[in-house]
């Protein structure tokens, strides 16, 4: 027979405040609006590696506590009719914050997007690496590179906007340049005094 003092009971309950990220305090409405004492809350890591997001304070949450309600743990945030999905596709890995932020993940599909309000910040101790099958889009009024830029392709400017180049330093080719079909090295005009072709640019 089980000892009494090791039963376990699962209960609902709604968060009535937060301890820190890692216990919270739960009221249970069947028990006359009882709050229990701060109850750990499982997390995803808490060893080496740490993860915590804590139950919002009024949010549903699954309990298992003992008969007393004087010692348990929070399983964490449950769905009702009060707080219902917020999308419909079971094959969504989906968090939305109360910010609007998004973060979506289809399976099925295996498109990723990511939407915040605010900025986004990504740093690394090392190198960063983008690759992409097609093609790469940065869509913004205004790109900065703060550092050297390399690139072993060619540049097409437009895109039906039009625009200029500004430099602020020295601009230096290897090459030669054309400009509206006019070989910059190639390019010779008469001379006033002998009426002969000019030496090209040197």
């Amino acid at each position: 027979m089980t000892d009494k003092a090791q039963a376990a009971l699962l209960k609902l309950g709604t968060v009535a405040s937060i301890t820190d990220a890692g216990h919270v305090c739960v009221r249970f409405a069947d028990l006359d609006g009882m709050v229990s004492q701060p109850l750990k809350v499982v997390v995803p890591r808490a060893h080496r590696d740490k993860a915590h997001h804590a139950p919002d304070i009024g949010a549903l949450v699954a309990c298992v506590v003992d008969e007393n309600i004087e010692d348990g743990i929070v399983l964490g945030e449950v769905y009702s009719d009060a707080d219902p999905t917020a999308t419909g596709n079971n094959a969504l890995w989906y968090w939305k914050m109360a910010d609007g932020s998004e973060f979506e993940f289809d399976r099925d599909s295996g498109q990723l997007r990511i939407k915040t309000t605010s900025d986004i910040h990504i740093e690394t101790a090392a190198a960063a690496n983008v690759t992409a099958a097609s093609s790469i889009t940065l869509d913004a009024p205004l790109v900065k590179i703060t550092q050297d830029l390399q690139i072993g392709g060619g540049i097409t400017q437009g895109g039906g906007k039009g625009g200029k180049a500004v430099f602020n330093g020295l601009v230096e080719t290897l090459a030669d340049f054309v400009a509206k079909g006019k070989s910059f090295l190639g390019h010779r005009h008469k001379e006033h005094d002998s009426g002969g072709d000019t030496d090209p640019p040197g």
